[in-house]
Order: C-alpha cells, then sequence, then structure tokens
C-alpha cells in the first residue's frame, strides 16, 4: 500500500470530491473537500456539517484566547496585532473580581494620550452621564464580584498610525450604568500587544479574548 492510500484509509488525508459524488457510506469525523463548492465539510454520523468554505471564509477570525489567573492585578496580551487584520475585537468575560472595579488597557509600553469620551446610562432612574478624560489608559470593562464585561474594537494598533476603539460595557448592579464610548491614542506608533490592568483589587479567573477581521480572503 502506497503511503498516499494508507493516509487516505486513515481518513488522515482530505477526500476530494464533488457535491454530488460524496461518499455513499462515511464514516463519523470523515472530511471531504467539494471541488465545484469549494467547501469543506465533516460528516457528524448524521449528516455533512460545512467547517470552512474557501471562497469565503469567516471574516471574525479567533487569534487568541488568555485565561486570567489567580489574584490578578495586571494581565499581559502579547502577539495580537500584525499585518493581518487592521481591525480587533477584543472580549472579556468571566472571572470573580475581588471587588467592584474598572478595568483599564494600555498598547504596548505606551502610558499617556489615551483620549476617550462616552455616555452612561443609569438602569434605575433613567438618566445618564457624560464623561471625557486625556488618560494614562483605556477603559475596557466593569467588574463586579459576580464577573467581568467588556466589548473593545481596536483599530489600526499594528499599523503606524493612530489608533481608535470603541467600548461597551455595564455595570452588575441595580444601581449602576451601561457605558458606550469612543477615543484614540496620539501617537503613530505600531504596537503586536496589550495589557489589562485593575483600577483597585484582583481578578481571578475570566477570559480575554481577541478576534481580528480579515482584511482579505
Amino acid at each position: 500500500m502506497g503511503l498516499d492510500n494508507a493516509y487516505g484509509s486513515l481518513g488522515l488525508r482530505t477526500g476530494v470530491c464533488t457535491s454530488t459524488s460524496r461518499p455513499a457510506s462515511p464514516y463519523e469525523g470523515q472530511v471531504i473537500f467539494e471541488t465545484d463548492t469549494n467547501r469543506v465539510l465533516v460528516w457528524d454520523n448524521a449528516a455533512w456539517v460545512m467547517i470552512a468554505d474557501t471562497d469565503a471564509p469567516p471574516a471574525l477570525q479567533l487569534i487568541k484566547t488568555t485565561t486570567i489567573g489567580s489574584a490578578q492585578s495586571s494581565i499581559p496580551v502579547s502577539d495580537v496585532f500584525s499585518a493581518d487584520f487592521d481591525t480587533y475585537k477584543v472580549t472579556i468575560s468571566g472571572g470573580a473580581p475581588s471587588t467592584a472595579m474598572n478595568i483599564l488597557v494600555t498598547l504596548g509600553a505606551t502610558a499617556t494620550g489615551y483620549y476617550y469620551a462616552g455616555n452612561g446610562h443609569f438602569y434605575t432612574n433613567n438618566t445618564s452621564v457624560g464623561f471625557a478624560a486625556n488618560a494614562s489608559s483605556w477603559f475596557a470593562a466593569y467588574g463586579q464580584t459576580t464577573g467581568l464585561n467588556g466589548v473593545l474594537e481596536i483599530f489600526n494598533p499594528f499599523a503606524s498610525d493612530e489608533t481608535f476603539y470603541n467600548i461597551r460595557a455595564a455595570q452588575g448592579s441595580t444601581t449602576g450604568a451601561v457605558f458606550e464610548g469612543s477615543g484614540y491614542l496620539n501617537n503613530t506608533t505600531s504596537y503586536t500587544g496589550m495589557t489589562f490592568t485593575t483600577s483597585t483589587g484582583t481578578i481571578t479567573g475570566g477570559t480575554i479574548r481577541v478576534y481580528g477581521y480579515r482584511n482579505s480572503i
């Protein structure tokens, strides 16, 4: 038996077919590539499930998942920005903060020039408050003892250009508020990573996920 046949018999080599000539008796986990649709599918023991489309690959790609350890006040997230993506989505969730806190973020070693402004809208009395800052970091998320939450969009951090960001977060308190804001970093430095820090206290557990919006297929 040749090497190619051996790999094929073990299911390690993707089967090549068309959408009308799929294997008649597939086994669970079998992977095929359809030349007429340019799709990759896997048999889940009940149906063929598409796992990739080479004509239109997913636009949003998970780049890195960082799990927060025990009693952390500073969480570096390195090697996530590159020329492959201009825009990134960052989610912060879960965990057990030791107290109510703000989560802050800095890019690289830069500690000045973080401009941002936004509005907070309170749950209980339907009032809003606006705020603005030129600070040493951006606001990134809220933390209560019940967990963390924040969603950031970061634009052009790897490019030698000004970096912009958007933020959405909510306080987990009946007297709290939701927050939305935007800002920019006043320099043209190229960054590959960032660091999240607490305004007070520490965090145990929780997850930071960084996704990239694909520049091209």
